[in-house]
């Protein structure tokens, strides 16, 4: 296992922690049953995204994922996984979405509670 390598599970909240800027990439090491791979996720750009319970948009910077990472664990990959993570401090994951050959697999933030 590579130094400082994250588990599969711990992805999303290790991204959290990193300096997430337009125009940068970010990868680390995954480690998870046998494989070690690095994770890798170009953060694109600044945009707004519409959560599920909200009226409004939020400002969120979207992540997309390398494919190469992606495919190492799901093999109906058709493109890069996108993430968009809140721009403020608490960077909380609003939506996801995995492309795979028989569709789109989509999550959206529902709800969020104060202080957690």
């Amino acid at each position: 296992m590579a130094a400082g390598a994250q588990s599969l599970f711990s992805i999303l909240h290790f991204l959290r922690t990193q300096k997430l800027e337009p125009s940068t990439t970010v990868s680390f090491p995954v480690s998870h049953d046998e494989k070690n791979v690095t994770f890798a996720a170009d953060v694109v750009k600044k945009e707004r995204v519409e959560t599920f319970d909200r009226k409004e948009e939020r400002e969120a910077l979207l992540l997309k994922v390398h494919k190469s990472f992606a495919e190492g664990f799901y093999k109906n990959i058709r493109s890069e996984p996108e993430m968009w993570f809140s721009t403020d401090d608490r960077k909380r994951l609003l939506r996801f979405e995995l492309p795979h050959r028989f569709g789109r697999v989509t999550g959206v933030l529902k709800t969020e509670k104060a202080g957690g």
